[in-house]
């Protein structure tokens, strides 16, 4: 076992990219349209080979980049009109700081954008907790209450996010417990401006078995 720094960037293109979890935070979003269906057959580039051209002119481009850093820190760090972004904050600080010395502006305005495009479970789970919050209202409830309920009641059948609503279909018996793993996945995980969220809310004692609450925890 090792402890080495990580100096990769990871760069990866594709269409309608889907991310989860934790994962559109540590991406920096650009958006790339070829106006073409085979980008791969275009020509005329300023720079026809790229790879060979930023090997060839290594040592000035590094200089540009080193330039721009220390025309920066001369300046006296000034900061940027960026938000700090949790864990990465040296690093939204220094680089929106170098880029809008620059005269760059705009430095991850479309990160909100990013994470309500790039994370559609957590938008359909924003939409399934504001339902449970409607019907439930204050209320414990257990996974076979959440069920027998999801059996008739429109709003939360259509609220259902979509690898639930698969399952309710194919899994038949094991759709229960496949509901009660997903709530406690998310417990405690608030979803949207408005905070809404699941977490425990005690035992069944004539049941024994766990109740949840659905509430809106926006400003607490």
């Amino acid at each position: 076992m090792i402890a080495a720094p990580q100096r990769a960037t990871w760069v990866v293109t594709g269409n309608n990219i889907q991310l989860g979890g934790d994962i559109p935070r540590r991406c920096f979003w650009i958006r790339l349209d070829a106006k073409t269906s085979r980008p791969y057959l275009r020509d005329g580039f300023k720079h026809p080979n790229l790879e060979s051209y930023v090997k060839d002119n290594r040592g000035a481009l590094l200089a540009a980049l080193l330039t721009l850093a220390r025309a920066w820190h001369c300046a006296g760090s000034p900061r940027a009109a960026v938000k700090p972004l949790g864990s990465f904050e040296q690093w939204t600080r220094i680089i929106g700081g170098v880029l809008e010395h620059a005269g760059v502006t705009g430095f991850l305005a479309n990160a909100n954008e990013l994470y309500e495009q790039a994370d559609d479970d957590a938008a359909q789970w924003e939409v399934f907790l504001r339902a449970c919050c409607e019907v439930f209202g204050d209320a414990a409830v257990t996974i076979s209450d959440l069920a027998i309920r999801l059996a008739s009641t429109a709003p939360l059948i259509s609220a259902l996010p979509d690898s639930l609503a698969e399952a309710r279909v194919s899994v038949k018996g094991d759709f229960k417990k496949l509901l009660g793993q997903s709530l406690a996945k998310r417990a405690e995980r608030r979803y949207g401006d408005e905070g809404f969220c699941v977490t425990r809310g005690g035992k069944d004692s004539r049941k024994n078995t766990v109740q949840w609450k659905f509430t809106n925890n926006k400003g607490k």
